[in-house]
């Protein structure tokens, strides 16, 4: 079953999603899948010692496809 999200964490994914917000780890680079080149960029956010959430998007660049997912990221 999926953790719901907390009132603190939903703030934070929205100001990032508005563009108020600075990702503390970027990450971003390419790599081939059978259908084409891929493109994508990983955005973390660290909430606490143990938790992180990013926000991964990709492009397919030859069919001009964009996904984007929100992560949970712990240890």
């Amino acid at each position: 079953m999926p953790e719901i999200l907390t009132d603190r964490e939903l703030t934070l994914l929205h100001e990032c999603a508005e563009g108020q917000m600075q990702s503390q780890i970027n990450i971003s680079g390419k790599f081939h899948d059978p259908e084409g080149t891929v493109e994508f960029d990983v955005y973390l956010f660290v909430l606490g010692e143990t938790s992180r959430y990013g926000i991964v998007a990709g492009d397919l660049l030859p069919m001009r496809g964009t996904a984007k997912r929100v992560t949970r990221w712990t240890r």
